[in-house]
């Protein structure tokens, strides 16, 4: 684990995702403490950073801060694809058997269904073999020929998941292969969270992999925490700036944050696994709901549909906003985001 610790009460994050004033990054936070304790962490291949604001008198909040990024830790590597040890690559190598997982696994897993149900399978967890294909993880990048994703196509059906609850295994069959890798940092943050609200902390803010968010309490001050979207295509502007509340986490999907050109085209990491290529129909989506294993899954999910679609599904979800910019660079946000989004003027 390695990380960096600093104290600050004023804090604008450089990130896909920034705390911020709109009004240029003078946004003061006001702890009861002197200074607020914040620290950055590079955990299961991924930045992390909590931000600590309030906490009873007594507590050591950088002890808090180290136990939770611990928490974090150990729940992302059992579910990650770059960990040779985790659960979901145990799976994977025992493809066609039935292998028992860890409660935290088995309840992703769960969640991934969830999600696949909730977007009609647009986001689907068996998509493994797709991504194989254009070497993200390994970075060797490319563009697979029209037959080769065909025939991975043919291997990715959430419908042929088995979870027996019972025995608490799953099964999925040979030709398959399991990538949650989308829930692997709003499942890591949900966990520092509970250790956070386990400790006492009262007012604090998690940054998971530069792309999700989870608030425990409210921002210093009792105020909402103000939250700054990078423009896709102009990485030092923010274009937005939407409200967290208490319990509330936030998750942005892009085509910029992880991709590769080739013939002048950007291919993005975000796969649709309905045809197994990157999707054209946005530049960024973010959503905001308490539950972060399904903002982050709602993010990936929702980023392959069409702006139009997504705005009709949501508005279905009650506890769900959503805001987006589309492939023409222009923003989009479902009725529960009103109220809480402000634009920034060109």
């Amino acid at each position: 684990m390695l990380h960096r610790k600093h104290k600050q009460t004023i804090i604008c994050m450089a990130l896909v995702l920034c705390t911020l004033a709109v009004s240029g990054c003078d946004y003061f936070f006001g702890p009861a403490q002197e200074e607020s304790v914040t620290e950055d962490a590079v955990l299961f291949s991924t930045f992390v950073q909590i931000q600590i604001h309030e906490w009873p008198q007594g507590t050591d909040p950088e002890k808090v801060i180290s136990e939770a990024f611990t928490e974090m830790e150990s729940t992302g590597s059992i579910v990650s694809v770059y960990d040779e040890n985790s659960d979901i690559n145990a799976v994977n190598r025992a493809a066609g058997e039935s292998v028992a997982v860890s409660e935290e696994t088995f309840y992703l897993l769960q969640k991934a269904l969830e999600i696949a149900e909730m977007t009609g399978g647009a986001f689907d967890p068996t998509i493994g073999p797709v991504v194989d294909l254009w070497g993200f993880y390994t970075g060797e990048h490319r563009v697979p020929a029209d037959d080769e994703i065909e025939e991975a196509l043919a291997r990715v059906d959430v419908n042929r998941i088995e979870l027996d609850e019972d025995a608490r295994t799953v099964r999925v069959p040979g030709d398959m292969r399991l990538d949650v890798e989308a829930l692997a940092k709003g499942f890591a943050a949900r966990a520092g969270a509970e250790h956070l609200v386990k400790s006492g902390i009262t007012s604090a803010l998690i940054t998971s992999g530069q792309s999700s968010l989870k608030a425990v309490g409210d921002g210093p001050e009792g105020r909402a925490w103000r939250v700054g979207l990078l423009h896709p295509r102009a990485e030092q502007d923010v274009y937005a700036a939407v409200e967290l509340r208490d319990g509330e986490s936030l998750s942005t999907s892009g085509d910029y944050q992880r991709y590769f050109t080739e013939d002048g085209k950007r291919y993005a990491h975000i796969l649709d696994p309905e045809t197994g290529y990157p999707p054209r129909t946005m530049q960024s989506i973010t959503v905001v709901t308490p539950d972060t294993v399904i903002a982050d899954g709602l993010s990936t999910a929702l980023f392959v549909l069409k702006p139009e679609e997504v705005l009709n599904r949501v508005e279905q979800m009650p506890d769900v906003s959503v805001a987006m910019m589309t492939a023409e660079g222009r923003v989009k946000y479902c009725s529960q985001m009103e109220g809480r989004i402000e634009l920034v003027d060109d």
